[in-house]
């Protein structure tokens, strides 16, 4: 199995982004010869870079620092300095290749074909005081798909539980009784992972796939459609994980700003040239579709840290 990322602009446009570098981002075909996008495919010409690159840096470095005997300190200078070189050549390397490679593109059932599917929509929460209702009920709108649940997995404090509770029969007296459920773990062990596991082992077995957003996210108008229409073409049926690609919204200070602008870029940098050259990519563990089967055929170590590093391994 193996984590893809899909960034199709026409999802990317339709998020309510302010800044005009998101919303002018557009369809356009790779400029590159189709030589180019094969010649920078190849994960051999990848690598080949990297090393070359940092060979150059260590070889330059080698050429300037004074080795005097008895010093251990250029010794350590040096192995630093080739751990530094090693990264800003795989950045570089990035970069250059990104130019290059082809966009991934993903093959789709027609949209009438996944109406029936079972999918559950899963918003993890702890503790949040604001704005939790208007997030979901944004992403539930524009994606209130007639086979689809929403389950609000709470790992809450005491105190958050009656406006949790009000929260979600807000959200049933909007969308119904029969599409919203709501879970509150009284012992919220292994944190994130233990509440999805949890859920999965009580009532998993109903979904096909479910989706996995965190307290913040918010998924654009049409976005499940368009990924499930994607998770069932039959091309698609060993991979395990659709991760979508994760965009900055309402950013209202400078500092925000210029972050919507910096993961914009490093994502269709890094994430592009990652499935053109490896054939995937990364998961980020929310805002993504996840096959259940797949999913519950690995088993995460308990106390860990990243579980969307852990679980974009285990299903290799």
């Amino acid at each position: 199995m193996i984590a893809v990322i899909d960034t199709e602009p026409k999802l990317r446009v339709q998020l309510p982004l302010g800044n005009g570098v998101f919303s002018k981002a557009t369809e356009e075909k790779e400029k590159s010869s189709p030589f180019l996008q094969r010649f920078f495919a190849r994960p051999s010409i990848f690598f080949s870079f990297i090393f070359l690159l940092t060979f150059i840096q260590i070889k330059w470095l080698l050429e300037v620092v004074s080795f005097e005997p008895g010093s251990f300190f250029p010794y350590v200078w040096v192995l630093a300095f080739s751990i530094l070189s090693l990264n800003i050549s795989v950045l570089a390397t990035q970069a250059l290749f990104g130019t290059f490679a082809k966009a991934p593109h993903f093959p789709k059932v027609y949209k009438s074909l996944v109406q029936s599917v079972p999918i559950a929509l899963l918003y993890c929460v702890k503790n949040e005081s604001f704005g939790l209702k208007e997030r979901i009920a944004y992403t539930l709108r524009g994606n209130n798909l007639p086979n689809l649940h929403l389950w609000v997995l709470s790992d809450s404090n005491d105190s958050f539980k009656n406006e949790e509770e009000i929260l979600v029969e807000e959200l049933r007296s909007k969308f119904g009784m029969e599409k919203v459920f709501y879970r509150r773990r009284r012992n919220p062990c292994e944190r994130k992972q233990g509440n999805i596991k949890d859920w999965l082992l009580r009532w998993g077995s109903s979904y096909e796939y479910f989706i996995v957003c965190d307290a913040d996210s918010l998924l654009p108008s049409g976005w499940i459609r368009e990924v499930l229409c994607i998770a069932e073409h039959p091309r698609h049926f060993k991979i395990g994980i659709f991760q979508s690609a994760i965009y900055i919204t309402h950013e209202a200070s400078f500092y925000s700003r210029m972050q919507a602008i910096a993961q914009f870029y490093a994502q269709r940098l890094y994430f592009h040239v990652n499935q053109a050259v490896f054939g995937r990519s990364i998961a980020f563990g929310h805002n993504c579709l996840i096959r259940r089967v797949a999913f519950e055929k690995i088993q995460l170590p308990e106390k860990i840290l990243s579980h969307d590093n852990w679980e974009t391994a285990l299903l290799e």
